[in-house]
């Protein structure tokens, strides 16, 4: 028996013809359940920490940081930038920082990408994946989880646009 290219595209065809077929069959469910996670994912934030990352604006390399926020943002997380000095976490954070506060539908996804991969360290096999999304480590930028409920209180405005590095 041999294996083509065409088999393939077969192979990947039909599970995506299931697929959609699955997904038309169920449409209000599916869009209910989207519903449910994004606003449990909300909750989370709410409730507890981390409450927000702030990714300060005054790095040495801020075409990184653009670069990274930039790529948050094309994600569908929620980005805004600070109007005045954010003083939290025994730190001060300048004007015009940027935080990703975590009450936010894609809260989940954000806290993969920002946090580092922790793996057990008693686990019976080693991770066999050598790679890593955090994307701080990736970029080069600091990064500052925040697990103080008072940044939700600061105000920000939204960040719409593609950032560019000043």
């Amino acid at each position: 028996l041999r294996w083509s290219m065409r088999d393939n595209v077969n192979y990947t065809q039909t599970g995506l013809l299931a697929i959609l077929d699955h997904v038309a069959k169920n449409a209000p469910e599916m869009l209910r359940n989207f519903y449910r996670k994004g606003f449990n994912s909300w909750q989370r934030g709410v409730e507890g920490s981390p409450y927000a990352f702030v990714i300060p604006d005054d790095q040495p390399d801020r075409k990184r940081v653009a670069d990274m926020v930039n790529l948050l943002l094309r994600q569908g997380i929620e980005v805004g930038r600070s109007r005045e000095t954010i003083a939290v976490a025994e730190r001060r954070f300048p004007e015009g920082s940027f935080v990703v506060r975590m009450d936010q539908p894609y809260r989940n996804y954000a806290v993969d990408l920002l946090l580092p991969q922790g793996f057990p360290r008693d686990a019976e096999q080693p991770p066999y994946d050598d790679t890593s999304w955090a994307l701080p480590v990736h970029y080069g930028v600091e990064t500052v989880r925040i697990d103080e409920r008072g940044i939700l209180e600061a105000p920000l405005d939204p960040v719409t646009e593609e950032v560019r590095p000043t």
